[in-house]
């Protein structure tokens, strides 16, 4: 009797713990599943299956899945308003009801928001650290960041900005192929560099400028200063061109009435005392200070109609001087008749 018992004992509690993890509409029975303290394992285990809930939209945590769409979500605070929304959909991974991401399964994405990298607070689509020193590298070779105190930006190719040294640029690698590189600083401007040749790794990028637009707007090519900030383009070197259209005046003043020239005799006299011509900067002025391409072109088009002026001048005179030569001829002839019919 005794065994009998034990045995029938056996029996209900076997019976009791199978219905607690196998059926029961309690309020903490989930799906068959009475919720328990500790970790639940098992071969299969399915969450709302086909649209249903777990724990329904009140509860902190939901996991339901679609079997006509194919569609699983993971839902926090249970509802598509929820702080995390994560949904698994023909095998993309979007974040949001909107959705607001998307990562494909062929490793492209989509962002729709404000991404913060060094800020948890992006005011912009991209933002990058806000004040702070950033530099990032772009593919393979191309660098952009923000030296030392971070007053200079820097975009370069093989070359990088320096984050312990103001201003200063570094190259990036090792490499036979030189540089490339474009300084954006507010009190400098804007300047470009490139160099040619074997470099090393950390050392400093500089004595390599090429051309800079300073901040007044002036652009200097060659050189990195200039004497005199009133020439907008600077170049130190050479200039070719097909062709170049300058600015002037013209000199037409010289053939108003009001005009006064010197006298050919006053314009040797110029000459002989200072060297070179009335009106025109003596070759030391043009060395040292150059000479405006539209001024010169005024004062030698002044010089020509001067000249002009002068041949005119001289022209008539000479034909004043032809005529009175053909009078004294014919004079000349008539004394000689004269002289002829006194002589018979």
């Amino acid at each position: 009797m005794k065994r009998t018992l034990t045995i029938c004992l056996a029996m209900c509690l076997s019976y009791l713990s199978f219905s607690q993890w196998n059926g029961g509409t309690g309020p903490n029975q989930i799906d068959g599943l009475i919720e328990r303290n500790g970790n639940v394992k098992a071969n299969n285990l399915f969450f709302g299956k086909y649209g249903g809930s777990i724990l329904g939209n009140p509860d902190p945590f939901a996991i339901y899945s679609d079997a006509i769409s194919a569609e699983q979500d993971l839902l926090l605070f249970g509802n598509h308003d929820a702080v995390l929304h994560l949904r698994v959909w023909d095998g993309d991974l979007k974040i949001g009801s909107s959705p607001n991401a998307i990562i494909h399964n062929d490793g492209s994405a989509f962002f729709n928001g404000k991404l913060g990298i060094a800020t948890s607070n992006p005011v912009e689509r991209l933002d990058l650290g806000l004040d702070s020193k950033i530099n990032i590298k772009i593919g393979r070779w191309a660098s952009v960041g923000v030296t030392g105190s971070g007053i200079a930006t820097i975009i370069g190719n093989n070359a990088k900005a320096s984050t312990t040294l103001d201003n200063t640029m570094e190259f990036m690698t090792t490499t036979v192929d030189g540089a490339k590189a474009i300084k954006m600083q507010y009190n400098e401007g804007i300047s470009f560099h490139t160099y040619r040749g074997s470099v090393t790794s950390g050392q400093a990028f500089d004595g390599y400028e090429r051309m800079r637009i300073n901040n007044n707007g002036n652009v200097l090519i060659g050189k990195t200063s200039q004497a005199n900030p009133a020439y907008r383009l600077d170049i130190a070197g050479s200039v070719r061109a097909n062709e170049i259209v300058v600015n002037t005046t013209g000199a037409d003043y010289v053939f108003k009435a009001d005009y006064t020239r010197k006298s050919l005799r006053e314009v040797e006299s110029f000459i002989q005392e200072n060297g070179h011509l009335p009106g025109i900067p003596s070759a030391e002025e043009m060395q040292e200070s150059g000479m405006a391409v539209g001024e010169l072109n005024t004062k030698l088009l002044e010089k020509i109609e001067e000249l002009t002026l002068y041949v005119i001048e001289l022209e008539r005179e000479n034909s004043a001087l032809k005529e009175n030569l053909f009078k004294i001829d014919e004079l000349a002839n008539r004394l000689k008749s004269l002289e002829n019919a006194l002589n018979e």
